[in-house]
């Protein structure tokens, strides 16, 4: 019996305890309703790259180069403080045929914030977005932490809210190369990999995904996956 009632508490506190500002239940009914996207069922062999926290002049131009050299295209989820200094870099994404994504205005903790505050973070992302020409479909909440108001509020603006399958960057892990073969290794159609093209707080080094991005297409690509934005791995779901 007590093996019986620690049971029902350990579910219990997985239902409704938000894990990543969501509760498990929660999260698979946004899932399932489609108002969370963390992956998408698809016919065809393609997963979509996204980058966040840019656009970031010391990693973006070096991306992007890749991503021109491997004929792919990607998904960058951008935030609004990262926007100003970095207009033209923006603009390349856009010209070379990538799909753009909100990432909120200053990358706060936004789980945390009043309804009021993480709707001025969407909504003046959005706006310096359109300022520089760019109609943005999709947001992504720092860190993945979603709440059932952000969701609201970025469907209110019009935003599909959009998370991940696969992370690249794990910093407890130092080697490179493993965190390469783990993305590789575990890829399947329809998934979503985050990395990441700037750091808009802290000095954090992406380094790791520039040495690493031509490996990780290569990869993919040798499994018969073939990386695609975000609207058009949308565009092959079976829903």
């Amino acid at each position: 019996m007590p093996y019986l009632i620690l049971f029902l508490f350990f579910i219990t506190l997985t239902l409704v305890t938000p894990w990543s500002g969501i509760s498990l239940m929660d999260r698979w009914r946004a899932k399932s309703s489609g108002r969370l996207i963390s992956s998408v069922s698809t016919v065809r062999k393609n997963v979509a790259i996204s980058f966040d926290d840019g656009p970031d002049s010391r990693y973006t131009p070096t991306i992007l180069g890749i991503l021109k050299t491997k004929s792919i295209h990607a998904t960058f989820f951008v935030c609004g403080e990262m926007i100003k200094g970095n207009k033209q870099l923006l603009k390349r994404e856009i010209i070379e045929g990538h799909d753009i994504g909100n990432h909120s205005m200053t990358h706060g903790h936004l789980e945390s914030m009043s309804q009021r505050e993480q709707q001025a973070e969407i909504i003046e992302c959005n706006r310096l977005l359109k300022s520089a020409g760019v109609e943005a479909h999709f947001f992504r909440p720092p860190r993945g932490r979603v709440t059932n108001s952000l969701i609201d509020l970025a469907d209110k603006a019009g935003l599909k809210t959009v998370i991940w399958s696969i992370a690249f960057d794990k910093e407890s892990e130092k080697d490179p190369a493993v965190l390469t073969a783990r993305v590789v290794n575990q890829a399947r159609p329809g998934d979503i990999i985050l990395l990441h093209d700037g750091a808009i707080h802290g000095n954090f080094d992406r380094s790791r995904t520039i040495t690493q991005l031509p490996a990780i297409i290569d990869g993919l690509r040798s499994k018969g996956l073939e990386p695609v934005t975000l609207t058009e791995l949308l565009r092959s779901s079976q829903k």
